[in-house]
């Protein structure tokens, strides 16, 4: 059943308060596929508003896919609109609620950052599509960090392994706008692509430092894989250990430790074949730095 609560203090105008509810309603299905929608002149009757902003709504909506009108019987909601699954709408409420709530701590009311948050959607759906491709060095991490990048800006990269990029010719790179890589290969990728952005990578410490602390002081830990794990445990008060940092080429210092903590990347480029100890794997992450960096250059790429 079609709903739609209208308020003229709102910032947001009564055109778009009418047209983002009903195109809420139509893809959650609250409205269904097939749903017959009022008349124009009806539905502004109800709420109390023109008669042409109903009209340029619905025709906003048909011509987005949302709703089609057919001569002599009505207008009714298409049989395959725009959906957001139930996932994916409950994880846009808890991005939205959790921004909300720095807003308002930050002093900006809930009006205006209705107001801001819809100003920006718009112009973000009215940019350019930019082509980004993602390359990284192993499948797990390449999926994993592709992931993290698609969430971060609202679209899924092209993925392909560093490998096999290195075969590409050069009229491959020319289908697109950014090429994306870790740190670690940025300098090797660079002459690739005129526009090569390295993302900066970070320890998941919470399950690291949740795990030591069930361990006696002075034991002796294993650290592989990582350049900054050390320095964070440290900062989160874990000096009553003794730690021991390696790579591939050191794992002869490791000798003696009771557990060995090794990032998803070495195992999955070397296995964990011979490490001394319990051997427990830890994620790496793309940085949140990293991430809106990221989104900026995109932006700068789709308004040029």
């Amino acid at each position: 059943m079609l709903k739609v609560a209208l308020s003229r203090t709102e910032p947001l105008s009564i055109h778009l308060q009418v047209g983002e509810q009903l195109r809420h309603q139509i893809e959650d299905g609250t409205l269904a596929p097939g749903s017959r929608l009022p008349t124009v002149r009806d539905l502004a009757a109800e709420l109390g508003i023109n008669y042409n902003t109903v009209r340029n709504v619905y025709t906003e909506l048909e011509r987005d896919g949302y709703i089609s009108s057919e001569q002599g019987r009505g207008t009714f909601v298409k049989q395959r609109p725009p959906r957001v699954d139930g996932t994916s709408a409950q994880l846009v409420r808890e991005m939205v609620d959790e921004a909300l709530a720095r807003a308002i701590m930050g002093g900006i009311s809930a009006g205006e950052f209705a107001r801001m948050t819809y100003t920006r959607a718009k112009m973000f759906r009215r940019r350019r599509k930019v082509r980004v491709l993602f390359a990284e060095c192993n499948e797990t991490e390449l999926k994993q960090f592709g992931g993290e990048i698609a969430a971060a800006i609202g679209g899924a990269p092209d993925l392909v392994l560093i490998d096999a990029l290195r075969k590409k010719k050069r009229a491959f790179f020319d289908d697109y706008d950014v090429l994306v890589t870790t740190l670690p290969h940025l300098q090797e990728l660079a002459g690739l692509h005129p526009n090569v952005v390295g993302m900066t990578l970070e320890p998941d410490y919470n399950g690291v430092i949740a795990s030591i602390f069930s361990l006696p002081a002075k034991t002796k830990i294993g650290l592989v894989g990582t350049d900054h794990m050390l320095q964070a445990l440290q900062a989160a008060g874990l000096r009553d250990y003794t730690y021991v940092a390696a790579d591939a080429k050191s794992l002869h210092r490791l000798k003696g430790v009771r557990r060995t903590y090794v990032s998803r990347r070495f195992e999955a480029e070397h296995g964990t074949e011979g490490l001394p100890g319990d051997v427990l794997p830890f994620d790496v992450h793309v940085t949140g730095a990293s991430l809106r960096y990221l989104r900026q250059r995109l932006a700068e790429h789709a308004a040029g």
